[in-house]
């Protein structure tokens, strides 16, 4: 609580001097968590010379004042130094403000059992806390306003002002700020940032973002150019790892606020930290710096449904195989999934789970997925409530954070079979297309966190089709359109012509039908009549057979050529 050592060596460097400085009172805790003992009163020297002796002081209320005592000899305020009195009782009643009152205040104590005629009062009328020096002059007197909770103390707002009304203010902290500078208090300098809003949140995809937060000037002083910096962390980062843009505020009138926005076109998907800060050096840095959690969504086909078990044995749980075609980790925090049903959408899960590139992840219904899954799957999930999943025909759907559809496959009759899961050959393929799926014929029924057992069929060759493109590499800007030559299979009745990124994602279908021009010609530029970015890419040719049957398949890589 209070240091003897060095108030001895203060003591010892400064000589006594005459009393000229004006004692100020500056804090009064008359509604304190428990019993009177806790009341305090809060006094302090605004001198940067003089010292006071206390010795003679009262303090108390309009009835009757107690003479100030010192606890360890000790009765000389120190220039600039706060003075916290305390009950007489206090030390054997209470520790609530052992570990708050600093080594460098003065700690004092009364000559009676409670402050003036019987502690100061929490119901009407309020009492006048009077200052009295020792010739008898009132040096300081406050009516204090009732209505505090308990624990909350009044503060003088500026140390170098009257007693009026208007210069006290509720503590902004519980138990107020005895021994050191009042929360009500304005430093000279004194920034503090708050309310950081991000809209939309979630946030889908692909869409702009804009934040918001306003900036106070808590401080005495006019603030000009404050530069307020937004950044970016992991999802559990407690400071930003990465800039994302700042903003300036022209200027801040002492006691006003400013608030600063900022519109972003991009922000990568998957739960973040977002941050915003000022750069200015203040007296307390303690509000310069805001965060919160925002959730962006995932790009369509993010994760695939690649595998469903609809009809699993009896005793056994129905599941979903969830696989990342991609290279990018994709965390499903507040994904959700459904059935034929869209509008009843269920939480996959409200925790942090990442499937990483090409992981597999398992959707089960309930906790008996663990007695009858192998080890090798890495990441299950039982969500807190389950679609259950029509034996004559249904639908999967999952959805990102921000309730846009990731992936949808329907499935009917034809692909239920009891201890049977529905396998998807191809990731890139599409989710609808009922040649894309086939029952499981591995020995076991299903592959759980494995390769699907039907796997990719051997690329044609020869006489059975072939594809050509030409030229490659393909530079739009020299070349205008790419030559896309097919030879049709034997078997073959309709051809699906598709280009792909590296992460599966279907670009755009170049054609569909029966007989494909030949070559075909393609300017390069996606389904929405965007240019491709330089890079490599895949085509995919589908042939199909008179009952529209997949029958086989051609994958080619390519290169875009250009410039970024």
């Amino acid at each position: 609580m209070i240091c003897k050592a060095i108030y001895a060596i203060c003591l010892s460097l400064i000589p006594f001097m005459s009393v000229s400085a004006q004692l100020v009172l500056s804090e009064i805790m008359y509604n304190p968590y428990n019993d009177y003992y806790e009341e305090f009163i809060e006094i302090y020297n605004p001198s940067s010379l003089d010292t006071i002796d206390l010795a003679g002081y009262l303090v108390g209320d309009q009835l009757e004042q107690d003479s100030i005592l010192a606890l360890d000899s000790v009765l000389i305020l120190l220039p600039q130094q706060y003075a916290v009195i305390l009950d007489a009782g206090y030390w054997e009643n209470s520790l609530i403000y052992n570990y708050l009152i600093p080594d460098d205040a003065l700690v004092l104590t009364i000559n009676d059992g409670a402050f003036g005629s019987g502690g100061l009062r929490n119901s009407e009328p309020a009492d006048t806390v009077k200052l009295i020096d020792p010739t008898g002059e009132v040096v300081a007197a406050y009516s204090y306003s009732l209505g505090n909770i308990d624990g909350i103390s009044e503060e003088k707002i500026l140390l170098s002002g009257d007693d009026s009304p208007e210069n006290w203010a509720n503590s902004h902290v519980p138990l107020g700020t005895p021994g050191f500078l009042n929360s009500v208090t304005p430093m000279g300098t004194d920034l503090g940032i708050r309310d950081l809003e991000i809209s939309p949140a979630p946030q889908p995809f692909g869409e702009q973002v804009q934040f918001a937060a306003k900036v106070d000037n808590f401080g005495s002083n006019l603030e000009v150019d404050v530069e307020v910096i937004f950044g970016i962390g992991g999802a559990s980062a407690i400071e930003p790892d990465s800039v994302l843009e700042s903003e300036y505020i022209p200027e801040i009138a002492s006691q006003d606020s400013e608030q600063v926005s900022l519109v972003l076109d991009y922000l990568p998907p998957g739960p973040h930290q977002i941050f915003a800060w000022l750069t200015i050096s203040d007296d307390d840095s303690t509000n310069n710096l805001i965060g919160t959690a925002h959730l962006v969504g995932y790009p369509e086909m993010a994760l695939v449904i690649n595998e469903i078990m609809a009809a699993p044995l009896e005793d056994q749980a129905e599941w979903i195989e969830l696989y990342n075609p991609s290279d990018t980790p994709v965390d499903v925090l507040q994904w959700m999934m459904a059935d034929a049903n869209l509008a009843e959408k269920r939480f996959i899960t409200l925790g942090s789970v990442t499937i990483e590139p090409l992981e597999y992840c398992l959707l089960a219904q309930d906790s008996s997925i663990f007695e009858t899954i192998p080890e090798l799957v890495s990441n299950i999930i039982v969500p807190p409530s389950w679609p259950v999943l029509n034996n004559s025909g249904d639908s999967v759907a999952i959805f990102d954070a921000a309730e846009e559809l990731i992936d949808l496959t329907p499935f009917d009759e034809q692909f239920i079979e009891q201890g049977i899961s529905l396998e998807r050959i191809y990731p890139e393929g599409a989710s609808d297309d009922p040649d894309n799926w086939q029952l499981c014929y591995d020995s076991t029924g299903s592959t759980p966190g494995q390769s699907n057992s039907y796997g990719s069929p051997p690329e044609p060759q020869g006489s059975e089709g072939n594809l050509t493109l030409s030229p490659d590499p393909f530079d739009p800007d020299q070349h205008g359109t790419m030559e896309i030559e097919i030879t049709m299979p034997l078997s073959a009745a309709s051809v699906r012509v598709s280009a792909f990124d590296l992460r599966g994602w279907k670009l755009l279908t170049i054609f569909d039908g029966n007989l494909a021009p030949n070559p075909l010609l393609w300017d390069g530029r996606d389904q929405d009549h965007r240019r491709l970015i330089p890079g490599p890419y895949i085509m995919l040719v589908e042939f199909r057979d008179q009952n529209a049957v997949r029958d086989t398949i051609i994958k080619q890589a390519f290169i875009i050529a250009g410039r970024l």
